[in-house]
């Protein structure tokens, strides 16, 4: 039943399919998608749409359009989903799928393309990105792996890795995904300008202290240090009292 929705959804509602699929975590769930499921069975009365067919009739619930337009604050994705009756109904039919790890599926499905990793089709350079993405100890063991990318294969892991972090809301501690990306530059120098546009990337009012320091081994020329020398000078004015602090210490 949950691969037949998915490739319902895959038919039907292509763009939105692809959107799910991006959206999804590494542990396969969609936490968009289940506050959209609680949104719609939530909702209270329902209005009961029925689908006239040769074959009889197929009765779904689904809100009503004025009260989940007054959600407040609904996610930009959210709220173009609401919009489609259709695809709400797809929400709303059964299997529900919160506690689902998607990503089998979403590999089963007709087209098997991976809409998780763009245009990664290696699975080399997947499980890389997976591991890059933990601890120190699992990417010492990749080494020897990471030292070997080719300079196209090193730019799309660091893409795939960069987009990942920036997908984590709290910025206040160091985002899993940090270590790997100061490992993976410290190996292929030519991703140094990269790294520090990711880098000024994070404002200043809301990174922590973590962002201050860690970077000698990965950023390594003097134009580089530069760069980083003056965005660690704007945390000195605007960042947090950790970060201010943290970046006095930096630039000593």
């Amino acid at each position: 039943p949950i691969l037949a929705k998915l490739m319902l959804a895959e038919y039907y509602f292509s763009d939105k399919y692809k959107e799910i699929a991006a959206l999804t975590d590494d542990y396969g769930k969609c936490p968009l998608l289940t506050e959209f499921e609680k949104q719609l069975s939530t909702t209270d009365p329902l209005l009961k749409i029925e689908d006239e067919s040769e074959h009889g009739a197929v009765v779904i619930s689904t809100p009503r359009d004025k009260q989940m337009q007054e959600t407040p604050k609904k996610d930009k994705h959210i709220e173009k989903w609401e919009k489609d009756k259709a695809f709400s109904k797809w929400v709303a039919s059964a299997p529900m799928l919160e506690n689902i790890d998607l990503r089998p599926y979403f590999f089963a499905c007709k087209e098997r393309e991976d809409f998780f990793f763009e245009q990664i089709k290696s699975e080399q350079l997947r499980e890389l990105v997976y591991v890059l993405m933990s601890g120190k100890m699992a990417i010492a063991s990749k080494i020897d792996e990471i030292i070997h990318l080719s300079n196209d294969e090193s730019q799309l892991v660091f893409n795939q890795l960069k987009m990942k972090v920036k997908k984590i809301s709290d910025i206040s501690t160091q985002p899993k995904g940090i270590d790997g990306i100061r490992i993976l530059v410290e190996h292929h120098k030519e991703l140094e300008n990269s790294l520090l546009s990711f880098i000024e990337s994070f404002q200043t009012d809301t990174v922590g202290a973590w962002i201050c320091a860690g970077w000698n081994n990965s950023i390594t020329t003097d134009e580089g240090k530069e760069k980083l020398c003056k965005y660690i000078e704007k945390l000195k004015t605007n960042g947090t009292e950790l970060t201010k602090t943290a970046a006095e210490n930096a630039l000593k």
